[in-house]
């Protein structure tokens, strides 16, 4: 075989939106960032790249930290009151991960489907519930915090396809009701 390897060098930049200005470059990446996400109060920005750790920065000073991960980071969902971050970061778990202080705290695992990886995860509204769905898997999980299982909503007899991963997740503002989508375009409502 032989040859060079290729680095690829994604930056993670804070630009201005009104006038398009580079304001600082907070993170570096050497594989494609799959995901990012603001905290709601503004604080922290995560992203995410293939096989890398989850990159945290802290705004106020620019500082990041580096939370350990095993495998692609597809997804990272910010509790709505900005004091979780949850990270679906590995085969069959979730990590949830405490953003309350300074720095981030310990993760906690949250155990999933015994022969799935997590592909999205998202919180209710009122940060009472983290909903995960799963590659190849035909369910959705919802945990309370600290991740205790509350129940799984089965898609039996909708048009849901086995085979399409979920490809989003919504909450309604109340946290009552639960849509799923797929990539075979379909819908689920709980």
């Amino acid at each position: 075989v032989g040859g060079e390897a290729l680095l690829i060098n994604a930056e993670v930049r804070l630009i201005d939106a009104v006038s398009g200005e580079v304001r600082s470059c907070l993170q570096s990446h050497e594989t494609t960032i799959e995901s990012i996400e603001f905290s709601p109060d503004g604080r922290w920005l995560a992203a995410g790249s293939r096989y890398q750790p989850v990159q945290l920065t802290r705004l106020a000073g620019g500082k990041t930290f580096s939370l350990p991960s095993e495998r692609r980071n597809r997804t990272l969902s910010f509790s709505s009151d900005s004091l979780t971050l949850a990270v679906g970061a590995t085969t069959r778990r979730v990590d949830v991960v405490p953003v309350d202080g300074d720095e981030p705290g310990p993760a906690h695992e949250v155990l999933g489907y015994a022969d799935g990886n997590p592909y999205i995860v998202q919180f209710a509204p009122n940060s009472s519930l983290l909903a995960t769905g799963y590659v190849h898997q035909n369910f959705i999980s919802l945990f309370d915090q600290p991740g205790n299982v509350r129940r799984a909503l089965a898609m039996e007899g909708t048009a849901h396809s086995r085979s399409a991963r979920f490809k989003s997740l919504g909450f309604s503002p109340t946290a009552q009701y639960l849509a799923a989508g797929d990539e075979a375009g379909s819908i689920v409502f709980w």
